[in-house]
């Protein structure tokens, strides 16, 4: 890879984990972001309050210009980034509140962090290639119920394993994501994903919803109505 490519894929990373950057400069801002995952704790658990400094140079790079900052710059303030969430784990018991389940909390928060950032990055800033990504299955939104301590929320979730079968397999992610080898495939989640996927490229999905009559007259085998055949048009009409 060259210079210029990579500096290209560092420069996405760094858009891609800004929102966690800057959410983890203000305690405001990233208890809003626990609340999206499912998570309400009264105040920032300690762990994460160290991604602020963690990040606090990775804040600086993103309006920088490019030619003020170099490349191995930028990896090493990155994986001081991904150090400090990987740091979250090792934590004692001590170092988080009790209104969270810690234990759930301290294996979870991390990859759920990450995968939060990689999804709204993709379906936000790179909605093309993220559309259809969704479609196969790599990116992933669903709900979760409330249990416990956490509240329910909208999960984001990126398949990384799955990702190495899009070559050799790339209708597998789809049927897992959608139940499509299931009794109770989802249907509106396909149509509507795959609408939004044709949008992303500029197409267009158009489709109608039969109602039980018309489905009762097309199982019974009857043939659809002809159509009629317009009359060619006169000379001297509309061309």
């Amino acid at each position: 890879m060259s210079i210029e490519s990579l500096r290209g894929v560092v420069d996405e990373v760094v858009l891609l984990l800004a929102p966690l950057v800057e959410a983890a400069q203000s305690p405001d801002d990233l208890l809003r972001l626990l609340a999206k995952l499912g998570w309400t704790p009264a105040s920032v658990p300690q762990p994460l309050a160290a991604l602020a400094g963690a990040g606090a140079r990775l804040l600086d790079m993103i309006d920088a210009d490019e030619g003020e900052i170099q490349t191995p710059q930028v990896l090493t303030a990155i994986g001081q980034l991904v150090d400090a969430m990987n740091a979250i784990r090792t934590q004692p018991d001590s170092a988080f509140p009790d209104d969270v389940d810690i234990a759930a909390f301290r294996q979870t928060i991390g990859r759920d962090l990450l995968d939060y950032c990689v999804v709204e990055h993709l379906l936000r800033h790179r909605f093309q290639i993220g559309r259809l990504l969704q479609l196969a299955g790599i990116v992933r939104l669903f709900d979760v119920p409330a249990s416990g301590a956490r509240q329910a929320y909208v999960k984001r979730f990126v398949d990384w394993g799955g990702a190495g079968t899009l070559l050799t397999d790339p209708v597998k992610g789809f049927h897992a994501a959608y139940d499509w080898d299931t009794s109770a495939p989802q249907l509106p989640h396909v149509l509507s994903d795959i609408a939004q996927a044709l949008e992303a490229w500029g197409l267009e999905l158009s489709y109608f919803v039969l109602s039980d009559a018309q489905l009762a007259f097309v199982a019974a085998g009857a043939d659809p109505p002809a159509v009629t055949a317009m009359p060619p048009a006169a000379e001297g009409g509309r061309k």
